[in-house]
């Protein structure tokens, strides 16, 4: 055998990989989900808006708390959808019916093992909540299985490269959730039933797009390690990106940490859009990775995503006491300094979520270790200076920072060594037409 026969194939930017056609194919899926995030996010304000002027404060009270569990719960579930977009992009974006067994059919089998504990114990959870009754406590058990299946569903139509069903569901869900305070008379029951029901509606569609879709072929497998990269990954990242608001509920006073937390919600809301993008992105840097040159899919999405929290939070920049005024009230005129080195902490934060998910598409866990030192730095600077609120804002810029810097550096050096992922197959995947 010669040395030319020995030395490992390398995949040819001309014919394999993504091509610039499958990339211009991805821009219209991203402007759909993009939109339709949009569209989720305005919804949601209303669905707020409506319930609280329509129930008594210690009934939106308990809504609130029940709802706030379910975004908990979607933070690590968001790696299930990372890992099965990851699991169908790396084998060519092929869907098939087998595939739909193990991506989705086994996790939400294993989720109800949770579920029935969930009902097992709603008494002690209505009581902890305060609830009026069970039945919020009840939804939480439905809402976990059906997070998990929809968090699956998804992640294999946007590894297939077909975002448009995932936009549907979208909208469509907020839509079945504004019916449940409009057209019934507002309660927690209804507006937890309505929540419950949207989710299903979108996890309905997401199922029904794939099988139109799936062809005959072998199925492709989620993989353990894979979903514990993932999960950990984006749990860590959103602690990086959200402890700030922690440790300003405990380093400074009660009315401080309630301007500071106002303010880092509303620059935070400026990371949906490009969250959003990214996901519909992530293929393309799984099939990046898999061409001599990733750098090139890397910018792609760097340009996208970063430009995309840019604008919003030139929006939040140049006007921040009036967002101030119009989402709370007046008190909160003192904390607009604050909320314009957040802003800018977002767009950094939006450098940050790039690099984790290159390290994932990759199959690096370098997306655990670079968002893990970043809350590590953030704590300790938080830590030594936390005299006001924006001692606290500027520390969390300053370690957005160095965490920017830490994934800029690992993802070049990954980039000139062309580090291959030991779970995801060395063939270049393409992004089929959906």
């Amino acid at each position: 055998m010669t040395a030319r026969t020995e030395r490992p194939a390398v995949p040819s930017s001309r014919r394999s990989g993504p091509s610039r056609p499958a990339w211009r194919r991805l821009r219209p899926g991203v402007s759909a989900v993009i939109l339709a995030v949009a569209v989720q996010s305005v919804g949601n304000l209303v669905f707020h808006a409506v319930a609280g002027r329509s129930l008594r404060p210690a009934d939106y009270g308990a809504l609130g708390s029940v709802l706030a569990v379910m975004v908990l719960l979607a933070v690590p579930l968001s790696g299930l959808q990372t890992a099965a977009c990851a699991a169908v992009a790396a084998h060519g974006g092929a869907l098939t019916s087998g595939s739909l067994r193990w991506l989705v059919g086994l996790p939400t089998a294993v989720a109800l093992a949770p579920a029935a504990l969930l009902v097992a114990v709603v008494g002690p959870v209505a009581a902890w909540f305060r609830l009026p009754s069970a039945t919020g406590a009840v939804v939480l058990a439905p809402s976990l299985v059906v997070a998990v299946t929809l968090s699956c569903v998804r992640g294999m139509l946007l590894g297939a490269g077909a975002p448009g069903p995932v936009a549907v569901g979208y909208v469509a869900s907020v839509g079945v959730r504004l019916l449940s305070v409009v057209v019934v008379t507002p309660s927690v029951a209804s507006a937890l039933v309505g929540s419950l029901a949207g989710e299903l509606l979108a996890t309905g569609l997401a199922v029904r797009a794939v099988r139109r879709r799936s062809t005959a072929g072998d199925p492709v497998h989620l993989g353990g390690l894979r979903v514990a990269r993932s999960v950990t990954a984006l749990l860590v990242l959103f602690l990086f990106t959200s402890g700030d608001m922690f440790l300003a509920r405990h380093h400074l006073a009660p009315e401080l940490s309630g301007s500071y937390v106002a303010a880092a919600t509303v620059a935070k809301t400026a990371l949906a859009l490009p969250a959003a993008a990214m996901a519909v992105l992530f293929p393309r840097l799984v099939a990046s990775w898999s061409t001599p040159r990733p750098a090139a899919g890397i910018l792609r999405a760097a340009v996208v995503v970063v430009g995309l929290a840019t604008a919003g939070t030139a929006v939040v920049a140049v006007a921040p006491g009036l967002l101030l005024d119009l989402l709370f009230h007046d008190a909160y005129d003192g904390v607009a300094d604050v909320l314009r080195v957040l802003a800018l902490t977002a767009v950094l934060s939006s450098v940050v979520t790039v690099g984790v998910n290159s390290a994932l598409a990759r199959g690096s866990w370098a997306a655990v270790a670079v968002p893990t030192a970043g809350a590590v730095v953030e704590v300790v600077v938080i830590t030594l200076r936390h005299a006001d609120a924006i001692q606290v804002a500027w520390g969390s810029a300053w370690s957005a920072l160095v965490t920017v810097v830490l994934a800029i550096g690992v993802e070049s050096r990954a980039t000139l060594c062309r580090n291959g992922s030991r779970d995801l197959p060395k063939p270049a995947p393409t992004l089929r037409r959906a």
